[in-house]
């Protein structure tokens, strides 16, 4: 017989994934409360707080035209921030969706606001 108690992984932890704010796992992470848009366009740098964790890779990704291209720049521990451009081809299945991620914007749904608590 077994316990029927769930574990998490980290239970030191808010979520395993970020949707909408979550301190305890921002924290952990290092990720700031507010993203420094404006300045980091200018003068792009780690945002990223130091941890105790030991940090493999930084990423910062910047969404452009409802996703169709994306920059991601990219933090090493040692070395110089790279940058890189990923871009997407339309598909069949992308035309056929079109009109559900026209819909809402994310931002609308209450899960993905600073202020949700859940």
């Amino acid at each position: 017989m077994h316990s029927n108690e769930i574990h998490g992984l980290y239970p030191d932890l808010d979520v395993a994934t970020m949707i909408g704010d979550r301190p305890k796992t921002r924290g952990r992470f290092g990720i700031p409360a507010v993203f420094p848009v404006r300045s980091y366009r200018h003068h792009q740098s780690d945002v990223f707080q130091q941890i105790d964790l030991k940090s493999a890779l930084d990423v910062v990704n910047f969404h452009y035209e409802r996703n169709l291209w994306v920059r991601q720049d990219f933090f090493l521990p040692e070395g110089p921030a790279r940058t890189r451009y990923l871009t997407y081809v339309n598909t069949s299945e992308d035309r056929a969706l079109e009109s559900v991620d026209s819909a809402p914007l994310f931002g609308e749904f209450p899960y993905t606001r600073a202020d949700f608590v859940n």
